[in-house]
């Protein structure tokens, strides 16, 4: 069989992508040595499983780092606005940083890659986190909405007579 450039054949393709560049390269190794033995295929299938239940499970623990990591990252965000922290008192201020702070650090320790911490983890991380700034965020909310609603009826007429 007459040897040809597959990888160069493969990236004058438009629209190919790494991996499908990766699969042509291992299809072209076995097709140079003949079929795939039904043996093997049932081996790829196998690994395709086991290989799909760690991708949703790396997945998922990289959903929860996410959501941890933007929650904090919102919260420093809003803090940093002066009409946010303006509404806020100095206690709630200090609470919210002091977890922010906590959270940002604890993720730097333990969010890298190859770390070993777990969705559990970081879920326990996020509920944790939620109960500090949770009922701050609840005041000033509720403090937001009367301020709304008192500005709202100051422009109202009274019709009756």
């Amino acid at each position: 069989m007459a040897s040809r450039n597959w990888l160069g054949d493969a990236l004058e393709l438009e629209g190919s992508c790494v991996l499908c560049l990766h699969f042509l390269l291992f299809v072209v190794d076995f097709s140079d040595q003949g079929r795939l033995t039904k043996e093997q295929v049932e081996q790829m299938v196998r690994d395709a499983e086991k290989y799909r239940a760690e991708d949703q499970g790396y997945a998922a623990k990289v959903k929860a780092r996410n959501a941890l990591e933007s929650t904090a990252y919102n919260v420093k965000n809003s803090l940093a606005e002066d009409k946010i922290r303006a509404k806020l008192s100095a206690e709630d201020v200090a609470a919210l940083r002091a977890a922010v702070g906590e959270t940002t650090k604890w993720i730097d320790e333990h969010g890298g890659e190859g770390n070993q911490t777990t969705r559990e983890e970081f879920e326990a991380k996020l509920k944790e986190f939620e109960k500090v700034c949770g009922p701050v965020w609840q005041r000033f909310l509720k403090a937001e909405k009367e301020h709304k609603d008192s500005q709202d009826n100051k422009g109202e007429v009274d019709l009756e007579v």
